[in-house]
């Protein structure tokens, strides 16, 4: 809030910001380690509203990470409870050209803005702001706050830069099952792919799942289907290169382990080693159809 304050026959403008009591995300993390997920769902739902408020208006933070959060307590008196509040918009707009000293801290000049642990890949190439970029740094905040670590180590912004070409690696026992494909989706290299809001995505989290029993049934279900259908109507089968059938037999253990983004690409993969291999294409349509639930 901006304030006039008056001094005798003189005006100065003040301007008043909230004081937030609490530690930042990072600072928390550094001192206790992980997070559980009900209290990452907490910290990402407070935050996803901030995003989506900001964006409502034509503002993208460009910045947003652990030690841009505060985990705040609020007093008794005001309601007892705790809320995560999203700080420094210092560079939601453009700011002079600056070097980068330290691994993890900012990086900015006339195009490249924020911190590149956190950056979509599309702010190294000086694309214009979008929500999704925050929607991508949302993902990475999630994903640190149930590791304690970042999805993409701090280091030189080029090779940070190169390894965002593929999303990062997920632990199968470090990360819920049902967050995987969510997080994945969030840090999808191409922005189109993303959540289309920072609440979408805290949604998914929450939205429930059908059993990944049920849908790997009727996925080979489908796929039987389709290569009996092929047999009786007399379709000739090419010979499947070993390459392209241990592509669709690791999609099909990334789909049991409920990484569907991971599970498209190496359907996508083996399809392009064999085209016509039977009953791949229907798994690729499972993985696509996980992905988007």
């Amino acid at each position: 809030d901006l304030h006039l304050h008056r001094h005798g026959e003189r005006e100065t403008p003040l301007l008043a910001m909230e004081f937030v009591p609490g530690p930042t995300a990072a600072e928390w993390l550094a001192k206790n380690g992980p997070l559980p997920p009900d209290q990452v769902l907490s910290i990402l739902r407070d935050v996803a509203s901030a995003l989506d408020a900001a964006h409502a208006r034509g503002v993208v933070h460009r910045d947003l990470k652990p030690s841009n959060v505060i985990l705040a307590t609020v007093p008794s008196g005001l309601g007892g409870s705790d809320r995560a509040v999203v700080t420094d918009f210092g560079l939601a707009r453009q700011v002079a050209v600056q070097e980068q000293t330290l691994p993890g801290a900012p990086v900015s000049n006339a195009t490249i803005i924020g911190t590149p642990s956190y950056m979509a890949p599309e702010q190294f190439t000086g694309a214009t702001p979008t929500a999704a970029m925050d929607v991508y740094a949302l993902g990475a905040l999630a994903y640190e706050l149930l590791l304690a670590r970042p999805a993409y180590e701090p280091g030189n912004p080029v090779e940070i830069a190169l390894r965002k070409a593929d999303p990062p690696t997920l632990r199968l026992n470090d990360i819920p099952s049902t967050w995987r494909s969510a997080i994945l989706r969030a840090l999808d290299p191409q922005p189109e792919r993303r959540f289309p809001s920072a609440g979408a995505f805290v949604e998914a989290l929450t939205r429930p799942r059908q059993s990944r029993r049920t849908w790997l049934l009727a996925g080979t279900a489908a796929a039987v289907a389709a290569s009996a259908g092929a047999a009786y109507l007399g379709t000739r089968v090419t010979p499947v290169p070993e390459a392209a059938l241990a592509l669709a037999g690791q999609g099909q253990d990334s789909l049991l382990c409920g990484m569907a983004f991971r599970a498209m690409k190496q359907f996508e993969q083996a399809l392009s080693l064999a085209p016509d291999m039977p009953g791949t294409r229907a798994w690729l349509a499972w993985s696509w159809l996980h992905l988007d639930q």
